[in-house]
Protein backbone atom coordinates (compact mmCIF):
# COMPACT_ATOMS: atom_id res chain seq x y z
CA UNK A 1 0.00 0.00 0.00
CA UNK A 2 1.29 3.33 -1.01
CA UNK A 3 1.40 6.52 0.88
CA UNK A 4 -1.85 8.24 1.75
CA UNK A 5 -3.22 11.34 0.07
CA UNK A 6 -1.26 14.49 0.75
CA UNK A 7 1.96 13.16 2.19
CA UNK A 8 3.65 10.87 -0.34
CA UNK A 9 7.36 11.45 -0.97
CA UNK A 10 10.25 10.02 -2.95
CA UNK A 11 12.78 7.92 -1.08
CA UNK A 12 16.02 9.78 -1.69
CA UNK A 13 16.80 12.48 0.85
CA UNK A 14 17.53 15.77 -0.87
CA UNK A 15 20.60 17.94 -0.17
CA UNK A 16 18.23 20.60 1.10
CA UNK A 17 16.81 18.18 3.67
CA UNK A 18 20.30 17.07 4.75
CA UNK A 19 21.21 20.73 5.20
CA UNK A 20 18.03 21.41 7.18
CA UNK A 21 18.77 18.52 9.53
CA UNK A 22 22.32 19.72 10.12
CA UNK A 23 21.18 23.31 10.69
CA UNK A 24 18.55 22.15 13.12
CA UNK A 25 21.13 20.08 15.00
CA UNK A 26 23.24 23.21 15.31
CA UNK A 27 20.25 25.12 16.67
CA UNK A 28 19.84 22.46 19.31
CA UNK A 29 23.39 23.05 20.49
CA UNK A 30 22.72 26.79 20.65
CA UNK A 31 19.53 26.28 22.60
CA UNK A 32 17.42 27.82 19.85
CA UNK A 33 14.86 24.97 19.82
CA UNK A 34 13.59 22.86 22.68
CA UNK A 35 13.94 19.18 21.79
CA UNK A 36 13.11 17.62 25.16
CA UNK A 37 16.48 15.81 25.58
CA UNK A 38 16.80 13.16 28.26
CA UNK A 39 19.94 12.35 30.28
CA UNK A 40 20.35 9.06 28.35
CA UNK A 41 19.79 10.68 24.95
CA UNK A 42 21.59 14.02 24.72
CA UNK A 43 21.03 16.30 21.72
CA UNK A 44 22.83 15.39 18.53
CA UNK A 45 25.88 17.18 17.30
CA UNK A 46 26.01 17.97 13.56
CA UNK A 47 28.22 14.96 12.87
CA UNK A 48 26.01 12.56 14.80
CA UNK A 49 22.87 13.71 12.99
CA UNK A 50 24.52 13.43 9.58
CA UNK A 51 25.94 10.00 10.39
CA UNK A 52 22.58 8.62 11.55
CA UNK A 53 20.84 9.98 8.46
CA UNK A 54 23.56 8.55 6.22
CA UNK A 55 23.20 5.10 7.81
CA UNK A 56 19.45 5.18 7.18
CA UNK A 57 19.88 6.30 3.57
CA UNK A 58 22.46 3.60 2.89
CA UNK A 59 20.05 1.00 4.22
CA UNK A 60 17.36 2.28 1.87
CA UNK A 61 19.86 2.18 -1.02
CA UNK A 62 20.66 -1.45 -0.22
CA UNK A 63 16.99 -2.33 -0.22
CA UNK A 64 16.87 -2.71 3.58
CA UNK A 65 13.71 -0.65 3.75
CA UNK A 66 12.50 -1.71 7.20
CA UNK A 67 15.91 -1.19 8.74
CA UNK A 68 16.24 2.22 7.10
CA UNK A 69 12.84 3.37 8.33
CA UNK A 70 13.59 2.19 11.86
CA UNK A 71 16.98 3.88 11.77
CA UNK A 72 15.23 7.11 10.89
CA UNK A 73 12.76 6.49 13.71
CA UNK A 74 15.69 6.17 16.13
CA UNK A 75 17.00 9.53 14.90
CA UNK A 76 13.57 11.04 15.44
CA UNK A 77 13.35 9.68 18.98
CA UNK A 78 16.47 11.67 19.94
CA UNK A 79 15.90 14.52 17.54
CA UNK A 80 12.18 15.44 17.52
CA UNK A 81 11.66 18.01 14.80
CA UNK A 82 8.65 18.63 12.58
CA UNK A 83 10.28 18.18 9.16
CA UNK A 84 12.11 15.06 10.26
CA UNK A 85 8.91 13.60 11.76
CA UNK A 86 7.12 14.31 8.47
CA UNK A 87 10.00 12.67 6.57
CA UNK A 88 9.90 9.49 8.67
CA UNK A 89 6.10 9.28 8.39
CA UNK A 90 6.31 9.58 4.62
CA UNK A 91 9.06 7.01 4.31
CA UNK A 92 7.24 4.52 6.51
CA UNK A 93 4.03 5.03 4.49
CA UNK A 94 5.86 4.44 1.21
CA UNK A 95 7.70 1.46 2.71
CA UNK A 96 4.44 -0.13 3.91
CA UNK A 97 5.49 -0.06 7.57
CA UNK A 98 2.34 1.00 9.47
CA UNK A 99 3.80 0.62 12.98
CA UNK A 100 6.78 2.87 12.17
CA UNK A 101 4.45 5.27 10.40
CA UNK A 102 2.23 5.45 13.49
CA UNK A 103 5.11 6.28 15.85
CA UNK A 104 6.44 8.98 13.55
CA UNK A 105 2.99 10.40 12.85
CA UNK A 106 2.34 10.82 16.59
CA UNK A 107 5.49 12.97 16.80
CA UNK A 108 4.57 14.93 13.66
CA UNK A 109 1.03 15.63 14.85
CA UNK A 110 2.28 16.66 18.31
CA UNK A 111 4.84 19.06 16.87
CA UNK A 112 2.39 20.49 14.34
CA UNK A 113 -1.06 20.32 15.99
CA UNK A 114 -2.59 22.74 13.49
CA UNK A 115 -1.26 20.89 10.43
CA UNK A 116 -4.19 19.05 8.80
CA UNK A 117 -1.82 16.92 6.72
CA UNK A 118 -0.07 15.71 9.87
CA UNK A 119 -3.39 14.91 11.53
CA UNK A 120 -4.61 13.02 8.47
CA UNK A 121 -1.35 11.04 8.38
CA UNK A 122 -1.84 10.09 12.02
CA UNK A 123 -5.40 8.95 11.41
CA UNK A 124 -4.34 6.99 8.34
CA UNK A 125 -1.57 5.30 10.36
CA UNK A 126 -4.06 4.40 13.06
CA UNK A 127 -6.39 2.89 10.47
CA UNK A 128 -3.55 0.88 8.96
CA UNK A 129 -2.55 -0.51 12.35
CA UNK A 130 -6.11 -1.41 13.30
CA UNK A 131 -6.71 1.43 15.76
CA UNK A 132 -9.84 2.50 13.92
CA UNK A 133 -11.83 2.94 17.15
CA UNK A 134 -9.41 5.69 18.24
CA UNK A 135 -9.98 7.44 14.91
CA UNK A 136 -13.74 7.07 15.32
CA UNK A 137 -13.63 8.67 18.77
CA UNK A 138 -11.55 11.58 17.47
CA UNK A 139 -13.94 12.25 14.59
CA UNK A 140 -16.96 11.96 16.90
CA UNK A 141 -15.38 14.42 19.31
CA UNK A 142 -14.72 16.91 16.52
CA UNK A 143 -18.31 16.77 15.30
CA UNK A 144 -19.70 17.02 18.83
CA UNK A 145 -17.55 20.10 19.47
CA UNK A 146 -19.18 21.94 16.56
CA UNK A 147 -22.02 24.34 17.23
CA UNK A 148 -25.40 22.59 16.82
CA UNK A 149 -26.32 24.83 13.89
CA UNK A 150 -23.09 23.84 12.09
CA UNK A 151 -23.04 20.16 13.00
CA UNK A 152 -24.15 19.13 9.53
CA UNK A 153 -21.17 20.95 8.05
CA UNK A 154 -18.88 19.23 10.56
CA UNK A 155 -20.28 15.83 9.64
CA UNK A 156 -19.86 16.57 5.93
CA UNK A 157 -16.23 17.69 6.47
CA UNK A 158 -15.44 14.57 8.52
CA UNK A 159 -16.91 12.25 5.87
CA UNK A 160 -14.96 13.99 3.12
CA UNK A 161 -11.74 13.29 5.01
CA UNK A 162 -12.68 9.63 5.46
CA UNK A 163 -13.14 9.23 1.69
CA UNK A 164 -9.43 10.05 1.25
CA UNK A 165 -8.01 7.28 3.45
CA UNK A 166 -6.11 4.40 1.87
CA UNK A 167 -7.83 1.71 3.94
CA UNK A 168 -11.31 2.39 2.62
CA UNK A 169 -12.90 -0.55 4.43
CA UNK A 170 -11.55 0.59 7.78
CA UNK A 171 -12.61 4.16 6.98
CA UNK A 172 -16.14 2.84 6.48
CA UNK A 173 -16.03 1.48 10.02
CA UNK A 174 -15.31 4.99 11.29
CA UNK A 175 -18.02 6.52 9.09
CA UNK A 176 -20.53 3.92 10.30
CA UNK A 177 -19.74 4.66 13.94
CA UNK A 178 -20.01 8.39 13.29
CA UNK A 179 -23.31 8.14 11.39
CA UNK A 180 -24.81 5.96 14.11
CA UNK A 181 -24.82 8.95 16.43
CA UNK A 182 -26.81 11.06 13.94
CA UNK A 183 -29.36 8.67 12.35
CA UNK A 184 -31.56 11.50 11.05
CA UNK A 185 -28.76 13.61 9.63
CA UNK A 186 -28.73 13.77 5.81
CA UNK A 187 -25.04 14.76 5.92
CA UNK A 188 -24.16 11.69 7.99
CA UNK A 189 -26.06 9.31 5.71
CA UNK A 190 -24.79 10.89 2.50
CA UNK A 191 -21.23 10.70 3.77
CA UNK A 192 -21.57 7.10 4.94
CA UNK A 193 -22.98 6.07 1.56
CA UNK A 194 -19.98 7.57 -0.24
CA UNK A 195 -17.40 6.12 2.17
CA UNK A 196 -19.04 2.68 2.03
CA UNK A 197 -19.09 2.79 -1.77
CA UNK A 198 -15.45 3.83 -1.75
CA UNK A 199 -14.71 0.68 0.27
CA UNK A 200 -16.78 -1.46 -2.14
CA UNK A 201 -19.28 -2.18 0.65
CA UNK A 202 -22.04 -2.28 -1.92
CA UNK A 203 -24.90 -3.50 0.24
CA UNK A 204 -24.28 -0.98 3.01
CA UNK A 205 -23.97 1.87 0.53
CA UNK A 206 -27.27 0.91 -1.13
CA UNK A 207 -29.09 0.57 2.20
CA UNK A 208 -27.73 3.93 3.36
CA UNK A 209 -28.90 5.65 0.18
CA UNK A 210 -32.34 4.12 0.71
CA UNK A 211 -32.42 5.52 4.25
CA UNK A 212 -31.27 8.90 2.95
CA UNK A 213 -34.07 8.90 0.37
CA UNK A 214 -36.54 8.62 3.26
CA UNK A 215 -35.25 11.94 4.62
CA UNK A 216 -34.92 13.91 1.39
CA UNK A 217 -34.69 13.52 -2.36
CA UNK A 218 -31.35 12.18 -3.55
CA UNK A 219 -29.12 14.66 -5.32
CA UNK A 220 -28.07 13.96 -8.91
CA UNK A 221 -24.67 12.81 -7.63
CA UNK A 222 -26.24 10.44 -5.10
CA UNK A 223 -28.65 9.03 -7.67
CA UNK A 224 -25.73 8.38 -10.00
CA UNK A 225 -23.83 6.68 -7.17
CA UNK A 226 -26.80 4.37 -6.75
CA UNK A 227 -26.66 3.48 -10.46
CA UNK A 228 -22.95 2.70 -10.21
CA UNK A 229 -23.66 0.41 -7.27
CA UNK A 230 -26.41 -1.35 -9.23
CA UNK A 231 -23.92 -1.86 -12.06
CA UNK A 232 -21.46 -3.40 -9.60
CA UNK A 233 -24.21 -5.77 -8.47
CA UNK A 234 -24.77 -6.83 -12.09
CA UNK A 235 -28.26 -5.32 -12.40
CA UNK A 236 -27.66 -4.13 -15.96
CA UNK A 237 -31.33 -3.88 -16.86
CA UNK A 238 -32.13 -1.45 -14.01
CA UNK A 239 -29.13 0.71 -14.81
CA UNK A 240 -29.94 0.99 -18.52
CA UNK A 241 -33.59 1.68 -17.80
CA UNK A 242 -32.68 4.47 -15.38
CA UNK A 243 -30.17 5.99 -17.79
CA UNK A 244 -32.65 5.95 -20.66
CA UNK A 245 -31.69 6.98 -24.16
CA UNK A 246 -28.59 9.21 -24.42
CA UNK A 247 -29.14 12.93 -24.94
CA UNK A 248 -26.80 15.47 -26.60
CA UNK A 249 -26.11 17.19 -23.27
CA UNK A 250 -25.69 14.03 -21.19
CA UNK A 251 -22.86 14.24 -18.67
CA UNK A 252 -19.76 12.13 -19.47
CA UNK A 253 -20.18 10.00 -16.35
CA UNK A 254 -23.53 8.65 -17.52
CA UNK A 255 -22.22 8.03 -21.02
CA UNK A 256 -19.30 6.07 -19.62
CA UNK A 257 -21.48 4.02 -17.27
CA UNK A 258 -23.82 3.09 -20.14
CA UNK A 259 -20.89 1.84 -22.22
CA UNK A 260 -19.40 -0.14 -19.35
CA UNK A 261 -22.73 -1.80 -18.54
CA UNK A 262 -23.35 -2.71 -22.18
CA UNK A 263 -19.88 -4.21 -22.49
CA UNK A 264 -20.37 -6.20 -19.28
CA UNK A 265 -23.74 -7.41 -20.54
CA UNK A 266 -22.15 -8.60 -23.78
CA UNK A 267 -24.18 -6.21 -25.92
CA UNK A 268 -21.51 -5.37 -28.50
CA UNK A 269 -23.83 -3.52 -30.87
CA UNK A 270 -25.26 -1.42 -28.06
CA UNK A 271 -21.78 -0.67 -26.72
CA UNK A 272 -20.57 0.48 -30.14
CA UNK A 273 -23.56 2.80 -30.52
CA UNK A 274 -23.06 4.22 -27.02
CA UNK A 275 -19.35 4.77 -27.69
CA UNK A 276 -19.99 7.20 -30.57
CA UNK A 277 -20.47 10.29 -28.35
CA UNK A 278 -17.28 9.51 -26.46
CA UNK A 279 -15.28 9.12 -29.66
CA UNK A 280 -16.66 12.39 -31.05
CA UNK A 281 -15.79 14.46 -27.97
CA UNK A 282 -12.11 15.56 -28.12
CA UNK A 283 -11.64 15.37 -24.33
CA UNK A 284 -13.20 11.91 -24.14
CA UNK A 285 -11.79 10.38 -27.30
CA UNK A 286 -8.92 8.62 -25.53
CA UNK A 287 -11.35 6.95 -23.15
CA UNK A 288 -13.59 5.95 -26.04
CA UNK A 289 -10.67 4.47 -27.97
CA UNK A 290 -9.61 2.40 -24.98
CA UNK A 291 -13.09 0.99 -24.45
CA UNK A 292 -13.68 0.27 -28.14
CA UNK A 293 -10.30 -1.45 -28.35
CA UNK A 294 -11.30 -3.64 -25.41
CA UNK A 295 -14.44 -4.66 -27.31
CA UNK A 296 -12.33 -5.61 -30.33
CA UNK A 297 -9.89 -7.55 -28.16
CA UNK A 298 -12.71 -9.52 -26.56
CA UNK A 299 -13.98 -10.40 -30.04
CA UNK A 300 -10.38 -11.28 -31.10
CA UNK A 301 -10.44 -8.77 -33.94
CA UNK A 302 -6.78 -8.00 -33.44
CA UNK A 303 -6.18 -5.84 -36.52
CA UNK A 304 -8.83 -3.35 -35.46
CA UNK A 305 -7.69 -3.48 -31.82
CA UNK A 306 -4.14 -2.75 -32.96
CA UNK A 307 -5.30 0.26 -34.97
CA UNK A 308 -7.28 1.67 -32.06
CA UNK A 309 -4.47 1.20 -29.54
CA UNK A 310 -2.03 2.86 -31.96
CA UNK A 311 -4.32 5.87 -32.22
CA UNK A 312 -4.73 5.92 -28.44
CA UNK A 313 -0.94 6.03 -28.14
CA UNK A 314 -0.96 9.08 -30.37
CA UNK A 315 -3.85 10.83 -28.61
CA UNK A 316 -2.59 10.16 -25.09
CA UNK A 317 0.91 8.72 -24.85
CA UNK A 318 1.47 9.92 -21.28
CA UNK A 319 -0.20 6.96 -19.54
CA UNK A 320 1.13 4.36 -22.04
CA UNK A 321 -2.27 2.68 -22.29
CA UNK A 322 -1.95 2.48 -26.06
CA UNK A 323 1.47 0.84 -25.82
CA UNK A 324 0.13 -1.63 -23.23
CA UNK A 325 -2.75 -2.45 -25.55
CA UNK A 326 -0.51 -2.98 -28.60
CA UNK A 327 1.71 -5.25 -26.50
CA UNK A 328 -1.35 -7.26 -25.43
CA UNK A 329 -2.38 -7.60 -29.08
CA UNK A 330 1.09 -8.83 -30.01
CA UNK A 331 1.03 -11.36 -27.21
CA UNK A 332 -2.44 -12.59 -28.17
CA UNK A 333 -1.16 -13.12 -31.72
CA UNK A 334 1.83 -15.08 -30.46
CA UNK A 335 4.39 -12.44 -31.47
CA UNK A 336 6.29 -12.59 -28.19
CA UNK A 337 9.31 -10.63 -29.45
CA UNK A 338 7.14 -7.64 -30.34
CA UNK A 339 5.18 -7.93 -27.10
CA UNK A 340 8.40 -7.99 -25.08
CA UNK A 341 9.76 -4.95 -26.90
CA UNK A 342 6.58 -2.96 -26.32
CA UNK A 343 6.20 -3.87 -22.66
CA UNK A 344 9.87 -3.08 -22.06
CA UNK A 345 9.33 0.51 -23.21
CA UNK A 346 7.01 1.26 -20.29
CA UNK A 347 9.23 2.06 -17.32
CA UNK A 348 7.37 5.04 -15.86
CA UNK A 349 3.77 5.97 -15.11
CA UNK A 350 0.70 4.12 -13.87
CA UNK A 351 1.16 1.16 -16.24
CA UNK A 352 4.83 0.58 -15.44
CA UNK A 353 4.56 -2.11 -12.77
CA UNK A 354 2.13 -4.26 -14.76
CA UNK A 355 4.20 -3.75 -17.93
CA UNK A 356 7.41 -4.84 -16.23
CA UNK A 357 5.63 -7.82 -14.73
CA UNK A 358 4.70 -8.81 -18.28
CA UNK A 359 8.35 -8.43 -19.30
CA UNK A 360 9.30 -10.75 -16.45
CA UNK A 361 6.68 -13.31 -17.51
CA UNK A 362 7.76 -13.29 -21.16
CA UNK A 363 11.43 -13.60 -20.33
CA UNK A 364 10.70 -16.58 -18.10
CA UNK A 365 8.61 -18.18 -20.84
CA UNK A 366 11.66 -17.87 -23.10
CA UNK A 367 13.81 -19.58 -20.48
CA UNK A 368 15.69 -16.37 -19.57
CA UNK A 369 15.19 -16.80 -15.82
CA UNK A 370 18.24 -14.86 -14.66
CA UNK A 371 17.60 -11.96 -17.00
CA UNK A 372 13.95 -11.83 -15.94
CA UNK A 373 14.94 -11.58 -12.27
CA UNK A 374 17.67 -9.02 -12.91
CA UNK A 375 15.50 -6.74 -15.04
CA UNK A 376 12.58 -6.80 -12.63
CA UNK A 377 14.85 -6.22 -9.63
CA UNK A 378 16.40 -3.24 -11.41
CA UNK A 379 12.96 -1.77 -12.08
CA UNK A 380 11.95 -2.16 -8.42
CA UNK A 381 15.24 -0.62 -7.26
CA UNK A 382 14.56 2.40 -9.47
CA UNK A 383 10.95 2.63 -8.22
CA UNK A 384 11.20 1.98 -4.47
CA UNK A 385 7.61 3.04 -3.83
CA UNK A 386 6.50 -0.01 -5.85
CA UNK A 387 8.87 -2.59 -4.37
CA UNK A 388 6.47 -4.16 -1.85
CA UNK A 389 3.62 -4.38 -4.37
CA UNK A 390 5.98 -5.62 -7.08
CA UNK A 391 7.46 -8.40 -4.96
CA UNK A 392 3.98 -9.52 -3.89
CA UNK A 393 2.88 -9.46 -7.53
CA UNK A 394 5.85 -11.60 -8.57
CA UNK A 395 5.09 -14.08 -5.77
CA UNK A 396 1.50 -14.32 -6.95
CA UNK A 397 2.53 -14.89 -10.56
CA UNK A 398 4.90 -17.67 -9.53
CA UNK A 399 2.09 -19.28 -7.56
CA UNK A 400 -0.30 -19.02 -10.50
CA UNK A 401 2.34 -20.71 -12.61
CA UNK A 402 2.42 -23.64 -10.20
CA UNK A 403 5.76 -22.91 -8.51
CA UNK A 404 4.74 -22.66 -4.86
CA UNK A 405 8.29 -22.97 -3.51
CA UNK A 406 9.53 -20.05 -5.61
CA UNK A 407 6.45 -18.02 -4.65
CA UNK A 408 7.16 -18.60 -0.97
CA UNK A 409 10.84 -17.69 -1.38
CA UNK A 410 9.84 -14.46 -3.15
CA UNK A 411 7.34 -13.51 -0.43
CA UNK A 412 9.88 -14.27 2.30
CA UNK A 413 12.50 -12.14 0.55
CA UNK A 414 10.05 -9.27 0.28
CA UNK A 415 9.11 -9.48 3.94
CA UNK A 416 12.72 -8.92 4.97
CA UNK A 417 12.42 -5.38 3.64
CA UNK A 418 8.66 -4.95 4.19
CA UNK A 419 7.72 -7.05 7.23
CA UNK A 420 4.32 -5.40 7.64
CA UNK A 421 3.15 -5.45 4.01
CA UNK A 422 -0.36 -6.91 3.81
CA UNK A 423 0.18 -7.87 0.16
CA UNK A 424 3.35 -9.80 0.94
CA UNK A 425 1.90 -11.44 4.05
CA UNK A 426 -1.08 -12.63 2.06
CA UNK A 427 1.15 -13.84 -0.80
CA UNK A 428 3.16 -15.80 1.76
CA UNK A 429 0.05 -17.36 3.28
CA UNK A 430 -1.16 -18.51 -0.15
CA UNK A 431 2.28 -19.92 -0.98
CA UNK A 432 2.46 -21.76 2.36
CA UNK A 433 -0.67 -23.67 1.40
CA UNK A 434 0.79 -24.53 -2.00
CA UNK A 435 3.91 -26.11 -0.45
CA UNK A 436 1.95 -28.20 2.03
CA UNK A 437 2.26 -25.97 5.09
CA UNK A 438 -1.49 -25.66 5.34
CA UNK A 439 -1.77 -25.18 9.11
CA UNK A 440 0.45 -22.10 8.96
CA UNK A 441 -1.51 -20.76 6.02
CA UNK A 442 -4.91 -21.25 7.65
CA UNK A 443 -3.64 -19.71 10.89
CA UNK A 444 -2.68 -16.52 9.06
CA UNK A 445 -6.07 -16.22 7.35
CA UNK A 446 -7.87 -16.84 10.64
CA UNK A 447 -5.78 -14.18 12.37
CA UNK A 448 -6.52 -11.75 9.59
CA UNK A 449 -10.25 -12.29 10.01
CA UNK A 450 -10.03 -11.86 13.78
CA UNK A 451 -8.26 -8.55 13.27
CA UNK A 452 -10.73 -7.38 10.60
CA UNK A 453 -14.06 -9.19 11.19
CA UNK A 454 -15.87 -6.41 9.31
CA UNK A 455 -13.72 -6.74 6.17
CA UNK A 456 -15.42 -8.77 3.39
CA UNK A 457 -12.06 -9.52 1.78
CA UNK A 458 -10.73 -11.11 4.97
CA UNK A 459 -13.93 -13.14 5.37
CA UNK A 460 -13.89 -14.28 1.75
CA UNK A 461 -10.22 -15.24 1.73
CA UNK A 462 -10.47 -17.34 4.88
CA UNK A 463 -13.60 -19.04 3.55
CA UNK A 464 -11.87 -19.91 0.28
CA UNK A 465 -8.77 -21.30 1.98
CA UNK A 466 -10.93 -23.44 4.28
CA UNK A 467 -12.82 -24.71 1.23
CA UNK A 468 -9.57 -25.60 -0.53
CA UNK A 469 -8.42 -27.47 2.58
CA UNK A 470 -11.81 -29.12 3.08
CA UNK A 471 -11.73 -28.05 6.73
CA UNK A 472 -14.30 -26.32 8.98
CA UNK A 473 -16.74 -26.13 6.09
CA UNK A 474 -19.70 -24.87 8.19
CA UNK A 475 -17.48 -21.94 9.26
CA UNK A 476 -16.38 -21.44 5.66
CA UNK A 477 -20.03 -21.22 4.57
CA UNK A 478 -20.82 -18.66 7.28
CA UNK A 479 -17.81 -16.50 6.35
CA UNK A 480 -18.54 -16.70 2.62
CA UNK A 481 -22.18 -15.74 3.14
CA UNK A 482 -21.14 -12.74 5.23
CA UNK A 483 -18.70 -11.64 2.53
CA UNK A 484 -21.32 -11.96 -0.22
CA UNK A 485 -23.88 -10.08 1.87
CA UNK A 486 -21.50 -7.13 2.23
CA UNK A 487 -19.93 -7.19 -1.23
CA UNK A 488 -21.97 -9.10 -3.85
CA UNK A 489 -19.28 -9.55 -6.51
CA UNK A 490 -18.31 -12.44 -8.78
CA UNK A 491 -15.19 -13.49 -6.88
CA UNK A 492 -17.17 -13.87 -3.66
CA UNK A 493 -19.96 -15.76 -5.43
CA UNK A 494 -17.26 -18.12 -6.67
CA UNK A 495 -16.02 -18.71 -3.12
CA UNK A 496 -19.52 -19.44 -1.81
CA UNK A 497 -20.18 -21.77 -4.73
CA UNK A 498 -16.92 -23.60 -4.09
CA UNK A 499 -17.75 -23.97 -0.38
CA UNK A 500 -21.11 -25.55 -1.32
CA UNK A 501 -19.31 -27.91 -3.71
CA UNK A 502 -16.87 -29.01 -1.04
CA UNK A 503 -19.87 -29.72 1.20
CA UNK A 504 -21.41 -31.89 -1.51
CA UNK A 505 -24.25 -29.45 -2.23
CA UNK A 506 -24.13 -29.49 -6.03
CA UNK A 507 -27.33 -27.53 -6.84
CA UNK A 508 -26.33 -24.62 -4.58
CA UNK A 509 -22.75 -24.77 -5.87
CA UNK A 510 -23.93 -24.62 -9.45
CA UNK A 511 -26.29 -21.70 -8.73
CA UNK A 512 -23.59 -19.51 -7.18
CA UNK A 513 -20.90 -20.40 -9.71
CA UNK A 514 -23.22 -19.65 -12.64
CA UNK A 515 -23.99 -16.29 -11.05
CA UNK A 516 -20.27 -15.67 -10.74
CA UNK A 517 -19.50 -16.61 -14.33
CA UNK A 518 -22.38 -14.45 -15.60
CA UNK A 519 -20.71 -11.47 -13.90
CA UNK A 520 -17.09 -12.26 -14.78
CA UNK A 521 -15.51 -14.63 -17.32
CA UNK A 522 -12.53 -15.24 -15.01
CA UNK A 523 -10.95 -18.60 -16.03
CA UNK A 524 -10.77 -19.88 -12.45
CA UNK A 525 -14.54 -19.45 -12.10
CA UNK A 526 -14.98 -21.40 -15.34
CA UNK A 527 -12.72 -24.14 -13.97
CA UNK A 528 -14.81 -24.39 -10.81
CA UNK A 529 -18.15 -24.40 -12.61
CA UNK A 530 -16.89 -27.02 -15.06
CA UNK A 531 -15.87 -29.26 -12.17
CA UNK A 532 -19.30 -28.93 -10.56
CA UNK A 533 -21.06 -29.65 -13.86
CA UNK A 534 -18.85 -32.69 -14.43
CA UNK A 535 -19.68 -34.00 -10.95
CA UNK A 536 -23.39 -33.46 -11.71
CA UNK A 537 -23.10 -35.56 -14.87
CA UNK A 538 -23.36 -32.66 -17.34
CA UNK A 539 -20.08 -33.54 -19.03
CA UNK A 540 -20.71 -31.90 -22.41
CA UNK A 541 -21.56 -28.57 -20.81
CA UNK A 542 -18.61 -28.88 -18.44
CA UNK A 543 -16.26 -29.31 -21.40
CA UNK A 544 -17.81 -26.28 -23.13
CA UNK A 545 -17.33 -24.12 -20.02
CA UNK A 546 -13.73 -25.31 -19.63
CA UNK A 547 -12.88 -24.56 -23.25
CA UNK A 548 -14.32 -21.06 -22.94
CA UNK A 549 -12.32 -20.49 -19.77
CA UNK A 550 -9.09 -21.71 -21.34
CA UNK A 551 -9.66 -19.38 -24.29
CA UNK A 552 -9.81 -16.43 -21.87
CA UNK A 553 -6.88 -17.54 -19.69
CA UNK A 554 -3.52 -15.82 -19.53
CA UNK A 555 -0.56 -18.00 -20.61
CA UNK A 556 0.76 -18.41 -17.05
CA UNK A 557 -2.63 -19.76 -15.92
CA UNK A 558 -2.99 -22.40 -18.63
CA UNK A 559 -0.89 -25.17 -17.00
CA UNK A 560 -2.86 -25.00 -13.76
CA UNK A 561 -6.24 -24.88 -15.50
CA UNK A 562 -5.38 -27.72 -17.86
CA UNK A 563 -4.13 -29.77 -14.91
CA UNK A 564 -7.48 -29.18 -13.16
CA UNK A 565 -9.41 -30.36 -16.21
CA UNK A 566 -7.17 -33.43 -16.57
CA UNK A 567 -7.53 -34.29 -12.87
CA UNK A 568 -11.31 -34.01 -12.93
CA UNK A 569 -12.14 -35.48 -16.32
CA UNK A 570 -9.08 -37.04 -17.85
CA UNK A 571 -9.49 -34.69 -20.82
CA UNK A 572 -6.45 -33.02 -22.38
CA UNK A 573 -7.87 -29.74 -23.61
Amino acid sequence: MGAGVGYSLQMNLSLRTHFAILCFAASLLCGAVEARPSPKNPPFTDAEAAQQVLVAELQFARGETAAGARAYLAVLARYPERDLAMRVTQLAAAADLPSVMLEAAYVWAALAPADETAQRALWDAQLRTGAWEAVAKEFAAQVKAAEPARRGEALDAAMLQLVEFDDATAAAQVARRLARGYPKSPEALAGLAQVAANGSLVTEAMQTLAALAQLRALTAEEAFLRLRLLATMGDHESVLKALGEPTPDEVPGKRLLRVQVLISAGDEAGARKALVPLLEAPRLRALGLRLLASVEMRAKRYDEAQRLYAELDTVNSKDAEGTMGMAAVARARGDLDKALALFSRIERGPQALQAQAQVWRLQRERGELHRAAADFDRFLAENPDQRATGMALRSGLLLRGGDGAAALAQADAGLVAFPESDNLLQARAAALDAVGRRKESLAWYAARTRARPWDPEALNNQAYQLALAGEQLPLAKKLAEQAVAARPVAAYFDTLGWVHYRRGQLPAAREWLEKALARDSEPEIAAHLGEVLWAAGEKARAEMVWRAGLAEAAPEDLPTLKATVLRVSGLKL
